[in-house]
């Protein structure tokens, strides 16, 4: 039995600085989040609703077995990439041509999740939509929001986030309010010696009720102490606010409060730094030095002098910098972007910083097609994904302006790879249809943009618009003498006739696509390797098994020889098999238990779509071996993969897969009972268990089971296997010898529910008091213990 201590799975960032005050907002939250399922936080910029929506997720972890899961919306330009974004966030990969919102649906409907969706103000229609239907659809999921507008979805419960409290007037001298503990806190950081005295305390509540408690106006304005005291910053203050007195104190004159604030704060910049300031606006995420010194550079400013000025403006707390993998990254907090992006548009040099951004990252993708396909594919993956933010806003920015439409397509079309690997077709296809629909010039751009989305469409399992996107493509790149263009364009129509079951059309168009590639010089490049694959898959349809297994084994040997392990897993697989086929379960085997292998040592997320289709493959081998129910274990592990994934294998039908009579076998040797039960048994495995099990490693040893005879002791027998997680949880609490209610507050549930979990538990291991389950929970924490000090 798993120790119910185990950490849960997640997203949330870890807290690298202080939480001041908050204490009846956090608990009032949490309250919120156990009778209702949306909770909104509202409140002013800069108050610190992400900060609160954060500590109250973190405390609420062991309240939801499926995690908690933050989604960042600042980033985000449009209402209809929500649902994308949140589908990213939570690791689903979006290949099955599928709205995203039926996927996430799918992924969420019966899991025990807290989702925090993070600014929602600026996309609250997108917002909205997605939170709607996911509560309609998914009957365990609650949300966290945080936004200057609420939702005003039903149920939604709304809690007003107030500034930090302040001394009032004349009470200075004892009143260490949260607000001045934030002040103190955020000063001894910026200079270790500061403490609160006799003599500033009274500077310090006067400035914290200048800024209206606002947490980043206050830290805004501690980054001044260095080179001022505390008595010159708040006459600073009354020289540079003008606090209005009026009005609605909850909204307007806070939001008014925050911009002077940081009015001060560039003002207090030197021109190049403002310069800086308005000129990194340009990134919706955060950015590396390199991609400042191209962006940022010019027009008064060289390339030399953008790190010192970044430097600069970390030290004043306009930009944030973090350190990963030893390179530092620089971001802007939201509202810093937004008033970085407003001076920029008032100089009049919006327009040409953004081209200069788009250009960077149309490079970036161009130089991605051209490096993927070998060792540093890993590096790439990774880079993009971390980029993918700058890579959105670039496209928006090319849609959006005249003439620059064509580097959209380029763009989009450049980034194929990193639409299929990371797990964003759907958003991928999307931005190639926005870009094709903008600019229907006769262009090879054009030609090789309605490539790439035909090689989406036919990855999505959409093989009718493949089909009508690839004659497109090929007609335009024979009419420009675009070769490669158009060699790509009949590769797709060879395997839409694999797909489809025309083998004989198929191998002959995959053979002369092979010839082409030779000719052009790319017969070893990524597309002849996936050429070869369709072909040798078309081969063993056909019963050329020998003929397969060479060109299976031609693209291994390019695929090792250049460092690549995606399109080696798609190899290895298919020579799977063609081994299966062959009647060699042996080699079949080896080949498939590498792709799973593969998905340990390759940072980052496993890759879905391999480790389940040879998940598949040895769920064959296993039923052709007699093993009937751990063939059932791993069908189901598959379908899981897959499911979570949103993955459609359209090889399942196209290449007559033996899914359905394997299936068939296993039910019957087993009975159906029996094949549902190992069946479900594979579905509630996670990804790393799979792998395992895959792999015939021995599972974690059981724990061992509580001794019988003493008072109050668990029977032989009850080791707690047919507790769910959730069960293992409050048997956990009520050794902790919180009563019912207080299980209900902890897990977020109702009293009658955490009553009825009770029961179920002394149901299944036959007790009749709490006292045997805290004694059973108390034995088995024990042996999980020591179980981990012997491994």
């Amino acid at each position: 039995m798993r120790a119910v201590a185990t950490r849960r799975p997640g997203n949330l960032p870890a807290e690298v600085t202080s939480f001041v005050g908050r204490r009846s907002e956090t608990a009032e939250v949490r309250r919120l989040l156990s009778v209702a399922r949306l909770v909104t936080l509202t409140g002013v910029g800069g108050v610190g609703k992400t900060r609160l929506a954060l500590r109250v997720a973190t405390a609420l972890r062991r309240a939801f077995p499926d995690g908690v899961w933050l989604v960042e919306l600042a980033e985000v330009g449009e209402d209809a990439l929500v649902p994308h974004t949140v589908a990213q966030a939570l690791g689903i990969q979006d290949t099955a041509g599928r709205r995203p919102v039926e996927l996430l649906v799918d992924f969420l409907r019966g899991r025990h999740l807290l989702l925090v969706l993070d600014n929602c103000e600026h996309v609250v229609d997108g917002a909205a939509e997605l939170v709607g239907t996911l509560l309609r659809e998914a009957d365990h999921l609650r949300v966290l929001t945080t936004s200057r507008e609420t939702l005003r979805v039903p149920g939604e419960h709304v809690r007003v986030v107030e500034p930090l409290p302040c001394p009032a007037p004349g009470g200075e001298a004892g009143d260490e309010t949260a607000a001045v503990t934030l002040f103190t806190q955020r000063a001894a950081a910026m200079i270790p010696s500061f403490t609160l005295t006799p003599d500033n305390r009274a500077d310090v509540a006067r400035v914290c009720r200048r800024l209206d408690g606002l947490p980043l106006a206050i830290e805004l304005a501690v980054v001044r102490l260095p080179s001022l005291s505390v008595t010159q910053l708040e006459e600073r203050l009354d020289q540079r606010f003008r606090l209005l007195t009026s009005g609605d104190r909850a909204g307007a004159t806070r939001h008014r409060t925050l911009r002077a604030v940081v009015d001060w704060s560039y003002e207090l910049c030197t021109p190049a730094e403002r310069v800086m300031w308005a000129r990194t606006s340009v990134f919706a995420g955060a950015f590396g030095l390199d991609a400042a010194e191209e962006v940022c550079a010019g027009d008064g400013v060289t390339r030399g002098e953008v790190m010192e000025l970044l430097a600069s403006l970390v030290t004043k707390s306009i930009l944030v910098c973090e350190t990963r993998r030893e390179r530092a990254r620089y971001r802007l907090l939201e509202t810093m972007r937004q008033y970085g992006r407003e001076r920029l548009r008032e100089g009049g040099a919006e327009s040409a910083v953004r081209r200069r951004h788009a250009e960077r990252y149309l490079r970036l993708a161009g130089q991605c097609e051209q490096e993927w396909f070998g060792p540093g594919q890993d590096a790439w993956l990774h880079r993009l994904q971390r980029e993918h933010a700058d890579l959105r806003a670039a496209l928006e920015f090319c849609l959006g302006t005249e003439g620059l439409a064509r580097w959209g397509l380029r763009m989009a079309a450049a980034l194929w790879f990193h639409w299929i690997y990371s797990g964003l077709a759907g958003e991928g296809r999307r931005w190639l249809e926005c870009t094709l629909a903008v600019d229907r010039s006769p262009t090879p751009e054009r030609a090789r943009a309605l490539w790439a989305a035909s090689f989406i469409a036919t990855h999505q399992g959409d093989l009718a618009a493949a089909g009508e996107l690839a004659d497109e493509a090929r007609h335009l790149a024979e009419r420009l003498g675009e070769m490669s263009t158009l060699v790509r364009a009949v590769h797709r129509e060879g395997l839409i006739a694999t797909y489809t079951g025309d083998l004989e059309r198929a191998e002959r168009l995959l053979s002369g696509v092979l010839a082409r590639y030779a000719e052009l010089g790319e017969g070893e490049h990524a597309q002849a390797v996936l050429a070869r694959l369709g072909l040798a898959a078309v081969r063993e349809m056909r019963g050329d098994l020998d003929e397969a297994i060479r060109l299976g084994r031609e693209c291994q040997r390019i695929c090792q020889a250049r460092g690549d392990h995606t399109l080696l897993s798609s190899t290895r697989y298919i020579l799977a098999r063609i081994h299966r086929a062959a009647g060699h379960p042996d080699q079949a085997a080896s080949q498939a238990r590498e792709v799973v292998r593969m998905q340990r040592r390759h940072g980052g997320r496993p890759d879905a779509w391999h480790l389940a289709l040879c998940t598949e493959v040895l769920a064959w081998l296993a039923e052709d071996g007699g093993e009937h129910e751990r063939a059932a274990v791993l069908l189901g592990a598959a379908a899981q993969v897959r499911r979570a994934a949103g993955l459609v294998d359209i090889l399942r039908t196209s290449m007559h897969d033996p899914h359905r009579g394997y299936e068939h076998r296993a039910r019957a040797a087993l009975g159906d009972d029996g094949y549902v039960a190992a069946f479900d048994r594979g579905s509630r495995l996670s990804v790393p268990e799979t792998i395992a099990f895959a792999l015939g490693e021995s599972p974690r040893r059981r724990l061992k089971r509580a001794a019988g005879g003493e008072p109050g002791a668990a029977p032989t027998g009850t080791d707690g296997a047919s507790l769910t997680p959730r069960e293992r949880e409050v048997a956990e609490l009520v050794l902790r010898g919180l009563s019912n209610k207080e299980i209900a507050s902890e897990l977020v549930i109702s009293a009658r529910t955490a009553s009825t979990h009770v029961e179920h538990i002394m149901l299944k291991l036959g007790f009749s008091s709490r006292t045997q389950i805290a004694a059973w929970a108390s034995t088995n924490a024990a042996a999980a213990q020591q179980g981990n000090s012997a491994g």
